[in-house]
C-alpha cells in the first residue's frame, strides 16, 4: 500500500465531512431498522427500505439476492482502492429489555398470542 499525499488528505477530509452530514439520516435509517424487526429470510420491509435508500442516492443495486438481500456496487471515476462491506439485515429472536424509544415494536399482546417473542435488532460487524 502507498502513503497517502497531499491531495489525498484533502479528499479524506471531503470524505469525512461528507459521511458527518449524512450521520443523521443514517441514524434515523437504523433506528427504523431496529423499531422494525425480522428474523432472516424475512426482511421484505428491511430490504425494501435499503433498496429505497440506495435509488433515492441513485446507487444502482440488485434486490432479491439469496430471497432477500440487497447487494449494491459503487464505482469512483478514477482507479483505486476496492472496499467490500457486508452487514446483516436480520435481527435476532429475543425479547428487547432495552427500553430505547426506538424498541422493537412487537407488542407484548401480539407475543402472547403468537407464541413469539419480540425481536431485537443487533448491528453485527462483518466477519473476515
Amino acid at each position: 500500500m502507498t502513503g497517502i499525499g497531499r491531495g489525498d488528505a484533502q479528499l479524506f477530509s471531503d470524505i469525512l465531512a461528507g459521511a458527518k452530514a449524512l450521520g443523521p439520516e443514517l441514524s434515523a435509517i437504523r433506528r427504523d431498522i431496529h423499531a422494525y424487526p425480522e428474523v432472516g429470510f424475512q426482511e421484505q420491509r428491511t430490504a425494501a427500505l435499503i433498496a429505497s435508500k440506495l435509488a433515492e442516492f441513485g446507487i444502482d443495486y440488485l434486490s432479491g439476492v439469496a430471497e432477500t438481500g440487497v447487494v449494491a456496487t459503487l464505482e469512483g471515476s478514477e482507479p483505486g482502492w476496492t472496499v467490500l462491506l457486508r452487514a446483516d439485515m436480520d435481527a435476532l429472536p429475543i425479547a428487547e429489555e432495552t427500553g430505547l424509544m426506538f424498541a422493537s415494536t412487537e407488542s407484548e399482546v401480539e407475543q402472547l398470542q403468537t407464541g413469539r417473542p419480540r425481536l431485537y435488532s443487533v448491528p453485527q460487524p462483518a466477519r473476515q
